[in-house]
This record gives structure tokens, C-alpha cells and sequence, in this order.
């Protein structure tokens, strides 16, 4: 019980900022192969895709992008970095903001003092 609120804790410290820093919601792509429907305005990102977003910086194995639907999904695992704060895991899905997400098997490392390993991790913006 005491992992999950430190968990908890710790994970809100990481998004605070970066659900601040999404104001403007600019997302930048680096990917070798990425699909877009523009009707539907969805992106499709290939593997070893980064995706940044504010002051946040994500690498993934593959992930789809639903502008409409304000959903990310992310297939595999991920690697989350921003200030110095890291966080990792497997097929992560939320907002486009990443206000609200559910990710698996994950890692947490919050300014090289604090380690954080669970199960799942789900994150809800109140």
C-alpha cells in the first residue's frame, strides 16, 4: 500500500509539468515511417518513433496518435523523459495532454533520488 501512494506521489510531481507545459498542445514527430488519415486525423507512428510534446519526450516501438478522439496509444514499451524525471513501461493509453493515462510494467525514476517500480500505473487529472 505505501509503494501505490509513493507511487502516486511521485507521478504527480512528473505531470505537473508537463500538463502545464501542453498549453498549446504543439506535437512534433521523428519517426522512419508514420500514416496519417487525414480524415479521420489520425497518426500512426513505426517503430523507434519520438514524439515531443512540450517540455516531454517520448520514444516508443509504436503508437497511434487520434487527434479527434484526444487519444495516444502506444504499443510496447515507451520511454518518457522530461526535466529529469524518467519514466518507463509498456502500452501506455490516454489524453493527447497525457492528463490521464494507464500504463503497465512500469518504471519511475523522479530526480535520480526516488525509484518507483509497479505493475500498472494509472494517472487521472482532477
Amino acid at each position: 500500500m505505501n509503494k501505490l501512494i509513493i507511487l502516486i506521489i511521485a507521478s504527480l510531481f512528473l505531470l505537473k509539468d508537463m500538463i502545464f507545459a501542453n498549453t498549446e498542445n504543439d506535437t512534433y514527430i521523428n519517426t522512419n515511417n508514420i500514416t496519417y488519415d487525414e480524415k479521420k486525423n489520425i497518426v500512426v507512428l513505426s517503430e523507434n518513433s519520438k514524439i515531443n510534446i512540450g517540455t516531454t519526450n517520448i520514444l516508443i516501438d509504436q503508437g497511434i496518435i487520434d487527434y479527434n478522439n484526444d487519444k495516444i496509444e502506444i504499443l510496447g514499451n515507451f520511454y518518457l523523459y522530461q526535466n529529469e524525471n524518467i519514466l518507463s513501461g509498456v502500452d501506455l493509453t490516454g489524453d493527447t495532454n497525457l492528463n490521464n493515462f494507464n500504463a503497465s510494467k512500469v518504471s519511475f525514476i523522479y530526480i535520480n533520488k526516488l525509484k518507483i517500480d509497479s505493475k500498472i500505473l494509472k494517472k487521472k487529472r482532477r
